[in-house]
């Protein structure tokens, strides 16, 4: 009987940065830190702020330290530091919560939280945390938020095996997206994905790749197809077409999403350790048990180090070990 990585969403709890308007002007050091999250490059995201939010530091307005707080989470959430990345995200709330200015940015420190809530299995804890963003970005008419946020309860919803209840969030998350006046690419993404997950816990593979072809399809148009979004969705598809016994397309999709790993956010991440193991899961569903076994053993050591090196709070992705 296969066993299963099914499937790789720690991406697709990905956590928002700041949601930067058109008319607005982010401190220069903002927008880049949060261009290098989209792009992968997480430690240099986070490494670019920590020196402006030591307290001695003095270099930001109140508004800004929230902000860059929310985006320092982003990058600790995704390289699984989710001790660090839930003191972030605390902080940028307490900061955001009572400036009646920033209510979208205060709405996607919430929801980053319930993406470590979620990642950690606190599924009513993630749940509550995103119903109150919802709520905000309810008051903002932010249809991109809201897409983003009902996404993020079916990703819930997928993950404690409530299938019905996933399909309704899903269904509202597209709804929101065709109401909003603006394209957001990675949302779509990630929606499709979810669609993907929805139909494979069903074991609907045909449907399944038909939504993940869908992900794989509009990830290739955003402006830096580099992005680790583009090869979650790889790793995905990958999966699917190992359920399908069509291992040929498995293979290359591992490899192709390994590849990108190996650029951003590099092989000493979880990411690059999650996706190694379904690889090798990949290579022994095709019959090649020994490079199978081999990989299983460089990737749970890896990751076994990872998570000797954070705090003892944090925790690798629970897709790691599933």
């Amino acid at each position: 009987m296969k066993t299963s990585y099914l499937f790789f969403l720690l991406l697709f709890t990905i956590p928002y940065g700041i949601p930067v308007l058109a008319q607005e002007t982010p401190r220069p050091e903002i927008a880049q830190a949060a261009e290098l999250n989209e792009n992968g490059d997480y430690v240099a995201a986070k490494n670019l702020l920590e020196p402006l939010l030591r307290p001695d530091a003095h270099a930001l307005a109140r508004a800004e330290i929230g902000d860059a707080w929310n985006i320092v989470g982003t990058s600790y959430t995704l390289l699984g530091e989710y001790a660090k990345a839930r003191q972030s995200f605390e902080t940028a709330i307490q900061i955001l919560k009572d400036d009646p200015t920033r209510l979208r940015y205060y709405a996607a420190a919430l929801d980053n939280l319930g993406s470590v809530e979620m990642e950690e299995g606190q599924y009513e804890a993630s749940k509550a945390l995103r119903l109150k963003a919802k709520k905000m970005y309810e008051i903002d008419h932010d249809h991109v938020g809201l897409a983003r946020v009902d996404n993020n309860l079916a990703l819930i919803a997928v993950r404690a095996g409530r299938f019905n209840e996933a399909r309704q969030w899903i269904d509202q998350a597209f709804q929101q997206a065709a109401l909003s006046p603006e394209s957001d690419i990675d949302s779509l993404g990630a929606m499709y994905s979810v669609k993907c997950t929805i139909e494979a816990r069903g074991k609907h593979w045909v449907e399944a790749l038909k939504w993940v072809q869908q992900e794989v399809t509009v990830l290739e148009t955003r402006k830096n197809p580099e992005s680790p979004l583009l090869a979650d969705a790889y790793a995905l598809r990958g999966e699917v077409y190992d359920r399908l016994g069509e291992y040929s397309h498995a293979v290359s999709d591992l490899r192709n999403a390994l590849s990108r790993y190996q650029k951003s956010p590099g092989p000493a991440t979880p990411l690059y350790c999650s996706a190694e193991l379904i690889y090798a899961q990949i290579l022994r569903h095709s019959g090649s048990s020994t490079e199978a076994s081999r990989l299983e053993s460089q990737a749970n050591a890896a990751l076994a180090q990872i998570h000797r090196q954070q705090c003892s709070g944090c925790t690798v992705s629970s897709l790691s070990f599933h």
